[in-house]
């Protein structure tokens, strides 16, 4: 009988996780051993756990999807990372990537394609759900500068602090969430303005929907 391949689960949605883990379970190549609720829990667990695969959300309380796969491919390069994401962006699609993800999927189309895209990468492959192929073209069509390319020009803490002000966080709840003085939280903010060419946040919100952010029926309630 082949060895099983150990994975490990991050998502804070418990039950998310356990849908994940039905699926997997329909592979008896793949056994879930751990499961975490945040990044900082995945990564207390790594050195105990030693998954040969995690799978994990892209957007988490505190350190994201993408800052947690960095995280796992400096400190375990050989552990194999796929990006489970709401996102059908390129914007998102390309962070991941570029933090080192082996996998971005869909979690609409998990249950069809997470077991597809487990195999591709246990083979050594790269793998991107089928479902981004027409954002995908858009973008190539648009000479490939994904939603007017600004996001991609913003640092790692600079996407975050964007996130939680699209999101309606006000500049003393982002300082504590990240850690960083109101100040600092500010800056943060005015470098974000001026790479973007925003002068008003209604215009970094519409932008934020318009890449996939965040959704604006929801934002709106």
């Amino acid at each position: 009988m082949a060895e099983e391949t150990t994975v490990m689960l991050v998502d804070d949605h418990p039950l998310f996780r356990e849908g994940l883990k039905s699926v997997i379970a329909a592979d008896p190549s793949f056994k879930v051993v751990a499961e975490a609720g945040d990044a900082n829990a995945a990564l207390e667990a790594m050195e105990p756990v030693a998954p040969a695969m995690v799978i994990t959300d892209i957007s988490m309380p505190g350190l994201d999807g993408t800052g947690l796969t960095v995280e796992i491919k400096k400190r375990w390069p050989g552990v194999m990372v796929l990006v489970v994401s709401m996102y059908a962006d390129v914007n998102h699609l390309g962070a991941a990537f570029k933090a080192g993800a082996d996998a971005y999927i869909i979690k609409e189309s998990a249950a069809e394609r997470l077991l597809a895209g487990m195999n591709r990468v246990l083979a050594g492959e790269k793998y991107i759900d089928p479902a981004m192929s027409s954002a995908l073209a858009d973008d190539m069509a648009a000479g490939g500068r994904g939603a007017e390319g600004g996001y991609d020009l913003l640092t790692r803490r600079e996407q975050q602090i964007m996130r939680l002000v699209v999101e309606g966080f006000e500049v003393a709840e982002i300082a504590e969430r990240c850690f960083i003085s109101p100040k600092t939280v500010e800056n943060h903010r005015s470098r974000i303005m001026k790479k973007l060419g925003f002068k008003k946040e209604a215009q970094l919100v519409r932008y934020a929907a318009r890449i996939g952010i965040i959704d604006m029926d929801v934002w709106r309630e």
